[in-house]
This record gives C-alpha cells, sequence and structure tokens, in this order.
C-alpha cells in the first residue's frame, strides 16, 4: 500500500508538540545546566552510531535494519561528538527516530536520507521537523529564556548561545528567531553574492529583499561590500536604511533603520548576514 504524500507545513501546533517530545526528553536524562548530548540518548535506546568520513554525502543518517537502528555520521565538518555540527547532526537523526510517526516510516523504508539544504528550509516535512527537534532538544526553551531575558539581540549574545550549548552561531540564530523578542531576518549568501535564501522571525516587516536578475545581492549591504570588494570591515558602516535590502511596502517601512551584522563560514563558503531593526539611534 502506498503511503500518503506527507504535508510539507510545519504548523505552530506541530511545533508545539515537537518542543513538547524534545522537553521530555531533556528533562529525564540531563540537569537543568547539563550539555545535552546526543549520544546518551542514543546509548539508552540501544542505538549504534558511527563517525567517519563518508565524502560528503550527507551530514548524517539514520538506518533501520533486522530491528535494529544505526546513526552514521560525517566527519567533514569536526572530528568528535563534541563538534558543533556532528552534534547538531546527531540530534536530527534521533528526532526521525524520537517522532513517532517518523520512526513508523523508517522501519517501513530502512532509511530517511538527509537532504544537504538546512532541514527547515527542506519541502520534505520530515526533515523540518528532524530540524526543529534537534533544535529544542539542544537548545531547550526554558534555557534560552533565561539566557536571553533582559539582553537585547546582539552578535555576542548569539555566540554565547553558540559556546554554551554547543551548536553552530547558525543555529544559534535561528533559535533567537523563534524564542527572543526582537524581529530578525537571516539572509545567507555565496561568496560570490549571489543569494542562497533566508529565514524570518515573526513580525519581521519586510517579505522581499533587493537582488538583480541573475540573484546576486545588493553591493551596498555589509555582505555585498565583502563578496564585491573584499572589505571585511563588519563594524562601520552597518546601519542601513530599510530599501539598502529590502523593498519596502510604503514610506513607513521606508523610514526603518536596521543594523546588519555579519557572520562568515568560510567552510560552507558563504556568508550570513543577520539584519535587524533599530528603534531609536
Amino acid at each position: 500500500m502506498t503511503m500518503p504524500k506527507p504535508l510539507k507545513l510545519l504548523t505552530a501546533k506541530r511545533k508545539e508538540f515537537l518542543e513538547q517530545e524534545a522537553e521530555y526528553l531533556t528533562d529525564d536524562f540531563f540537569g537543568e545546566d547539563e550539555l545535552i548530548r546526543p549520544e546518551v540518548l542514543a546509548n539508552d535506546q540501544g542505538i549504534k552510531y558511527s563517525l567517519n568520513n563518508y565524502n560528503n554525502d550527507f551530514k548524517g543518517l539514520i538506518h533501520y535494519k533486522g530491528g535494529k537502528f544505526h546513526i552514521y555520521l560525517d566527519t567533514t565538518y569536526g572530528s568528535n561528538l563534541n563538534s558543533k555540527i556532528i552534534r547538531y547532526s546527531f540530534a536530527h537523526e534521533l528526532g526521525h527516530y524520537f517522532i513517532d510517526e517518523q520512526r513508523v516510516e523508517l522501519i517501513r523504508m530502512g532509511v530517511i536520507p538527509d537532504e544537504d539544504e538546512n532541514g527547515m528550509l527542506s519541502e520534505n516535512i520530515y526533515e523540518k521537523e528532524a530540524e526543529y527537534f534537534a533544535a529544542c532538544l539542544l537548545m531547550p526553551r526554558k534555557r534560552i529564556l533565561r539566557d536571553i531575558a533582559g539582553e537585547g539581540f546582539s552578535t555576542w549574545l548569539i555566540h554565547q548561545i553558540s559556546k554554551k550549548y554547543r551548536v553552530s552561531q547558525a543555529a544559534a540564530f535561528s533559535r533567537y528567531m523563534v524564542l527572543g523578542d526582537i524581529p530578525i531576518t537571516v539572509i545567507t549568501n555565496h561568496l560570490d553574492g549571489r543569494h542562497d535564501h533566508k529565514l524570518k522571525s515573526s513580525g519581521f516587516r519586510h517579505h522581499t529583499i533587493k537582488l538583480d536578475e541573475k540573484g546576486y545581492i545588493p553591493a551596498n549591504t555589509v555582505a555585498g561590500r565583502y563578496c564585491y570588494n573584499g572589505d571585511d570591515d563588519f563594524k562601520s558602516g552597518n546601519l542601513l536604511a530599510a530599501d539598502v535590502w529590502f523593498n519596502p511596502k510604503n514610506e513607513e517601512d521606508a523610514l526603518r533603520v536596521y543594523r546588519e551584522d555579519c557572520l562568515l563560514q568560510p567552510k560552507l563558503k558563504r556568508i550570513v548576514s543577520i539584519v535587524y531593526e533599530i528603534k531609536s539611534l
């Protein structure tokens, strides 16, 4: 019998459910300030895992055969279980296991392959769910809310979250976008200036960004100055009018002022712009 094709939309209700499932695990297995270690959960469930060079064919892969589960983790971006990317990949694959509907499908098919792109951007709902589960597992809501309480948004804050929870800064940004109270958008681009993708938090005003006909970012953005001119001064000239990055819908939006902070990811050959509104100067 052919299984029905899963929906692509990750709803707010479903996100709440996934967060609760992750919270049960963190509360049961880890102390309040203890680092969440995916291998602890795998060992408890009898899931074997391997770290090896798999030619970057995948970051992580969970396989089922003969009543047993095995997770394979690629060492391209890290050599051990303390690696930030390996930790996240591990948590992602555990999501495929702990989410009941996905475990049923995994047993039926034997494998749910991980995709090269960001899981939250995938058209596959299984990838979106596993990615969200991983974020909730490694960066529990209660802990993050405590960390950011009373703090204004800054790249330093994101760096601290990344360091404390042993996740990439991109993952820390994504979690802040869900739980923080400052509207923010993350714009990811290739180092030659080609736009890749964007994610925005709820409440962020602008929906479209300015790209040329070939999909390249504006030259007068902070990321654009780096891509086209090699300007790596990310600390000055990073206050921008709304119409530098975006297409304002009205005069009110056009008057908004944004700060652009940049994060270089040389191994991934991309630059990430973190853009958020400055309420007063």
